[in-house]
């Protein structure tokens, strides 16, 4: 739990006077089990005062961050997630919860062109009207302070489960007006890690990163914010001598990464921290 967080609202959820055990349950799970000693918990159905005691004043006051974090790699031990779960750290130690999901473990597909999102009236305004895995995804999304999405490169640009993911949550947001207007709910901060077997060089020569800061520049304008953090030149296998991989010599990769994968691991902690500083 983050400490020194915003201050305490006089009204928190727009009740006035009582706070509902099932609202404090379903915002703050912990809360119940940190009543004091010697003191049951108020029955269900009966409201706890507000002001509360002390003990739930600095149990609101202390409301953590929480940043979820996409993993779009198919793989869950590797450079991508790797980086990810340090990342995740980072925002811990500014006090954040944290969660991540792996997208290959979901069944979605990117978006169909229903235009359900943008039907002036309809139902679906403003929200992707798609029943499948990501649907409860995006509502976690809305009620997050950051999100961190982390993708290899693969022949350029992220791996097609990413851009699936991104077009779904991305457009249903965006509004077809002259001030590209969002309809997302709030400011959030997003960030992106990406990883790559080419060498620094190569990706900037190629226009790798262009193409992921056209897409940067949505997050930016549909969320509130992006930063992003490239980890070039990654060690793809632990045996170059089983894979027909000429083109790179494993000795300099094995080198690169014994060097530079710690940093670029202090780095994404870094990136994990600054989603998530400041609070609310």
């Amino acid at each position: 739990m983050r400490v020194g967080g915003s201050p305490l609202p006089s009204h928190p959820f727009g009740y006035r006077g009582t706070l509902p055990p099932a609202l404090i349950a379903e915002r703050f799970p912990l809360a119940l089990l940190h009543y004091p000693a010697g003191l049951a918990p108020p029955a269900q159905g009966k409201c706890i005062p507000w002001p509360a005691p002390q003990f739930f004043t600095r149990f609101f006051q202390y409301q953590s961050m929480k940043l979820l974090a996409f993993n779009g790699s198919p793989r869950k031990k590797w450079n991508t997630a790797t980086l990810l779960w340090h990342a995740m750290e980072g925002a811990e130690s500014e006090g954040a919860e944290t969660e991540l999901f792996h997208l290959y473990d979901f069944d979605y597909k990117g978006c169909t062109s229903c235009f359900a999102c943008k039907r002036i009236g309809g139902k679906s305004y403003g929200r992707c009207p798609v029943k499948d895995d990501l649907k409860p995804i995006f509502r976690e999304v809305e009620k997050a302070d950051a999100i961190l999405v982390g993708s290899p490169i693969y022949f350029g640009a992220t791996t097609g489960e990413t851009r699936c993911f991104l077009e779904r949550l991305a457009f249903q947001y965006s509004v077809y007006d002259p001030p590209r207007s969002t309809l997302f709910p709030g400011k959030i901060r997003t960030g992106f890690i990406y990883t790559a077997g080419a060498p620094d060089a190569m990706v900037k020569e190629m226009g790798f990163d262009r193409f992921t800061g056209l897409t940067e520049m949505a997050m930016a304008r549909i969320f509130g914010s992006c930063e992003s953090l490239w980890v070039t030149d990654t060690y793809q296998f632990t045996d170059y001598s089983k894979y027909m991989s000429t083109l790179f010599d494993p000795v300099a990769k094995k080198k690169h990464r014994e060097e530079n994968f710690p940093r670029d691991c202090e780095k994404a902690f870094g990136l994990g921290a600054r989603l998530v500083r400041g609070g609310r």
